[in-house]
């Protein structure tokens, strides 16, 4: 199946940039490693071995039946610091990261990757090595389009969810909703 993000991505861009994500132009390599710290997030709560698994299509069901839910309320109950939350921040900073330079993005959850790889036989540690690996051939030049990275990179994500069923778009768009609701760079420096 076919997805435009475009309407999503431009979405994550403009939250970040009212939280003041885009007061400045920011530096492509800084972008670049603030998704690698969203993976290295991710790995550290599969360490931790913090999933929302099973809750993950619960969470969904409560937001889709009754979107005046506290979003803040399910977030931190059933999602802060889990596998899940931080896959669906790595998609939002590549999806904010196209939105601010108005890449166009589309990506093919159909696609098959060489010898189908079963993500379930990886720890996180093991598939996110090589996302980080390919920000590093981005900064260098290895990729045709920058759409073209970026759009490898939220497949790979999509691919990883859909092995262990989680409902990634929905998590994202929960995410992203939090996100509206959190302050000035996210009480960070940058």
């Amino acid at each position: 199946m076919k997805i435009k993000l475009n309407d999503l991505s431009q979405r994550a861009y403009e939250i970040a940039k009212a939280n003041g994500f885009h007061d400045k132009p920011t530096p492509v390599i800084v972008d670049l490693m603030m998704i690698i710290t969203e993976l290295s997030e991710m790995v550290q709560a599969d360490r931790k071995n913090q999933r929302s698994v099973g809750k993950g299509s619960v969470i969904v069901k409560i937001w889709k039946d009754n979107q005046d839910v506290s979003v803040n309320g399910l977030y931190h109950d059933l999602l802060k610091g889990t596998v899940e939350e931080e896959l669906a921040d790595v998609v939002i900073r590549f999806l904010d990261f196209a939105g601010s330079r108005n890449i166009p993005l589309e990506i093919d959850t159909e696609r098959k990757y060489v010898g189908n790889i079963d993500f379930t036989a990886f720890t996180v540690a093991e598939w996110a090595m090589p996302i980080v690996m390919a920000i590093s051939d981005s900064v260098a030049g290895c990729y045709t389009t920058t759409s073209e990275f970026i759009e490898s990179m939220i497949e790979a994500c999509f691919k990883y969810a859909e092995a262990y069923q989680i409902p990634l778009l929905d998590i994202v768009g929960i995410k992203m909703k939090y996100n509206e609701t959190r302050g000035h760079l996210h009480g960070c420096k940058y």
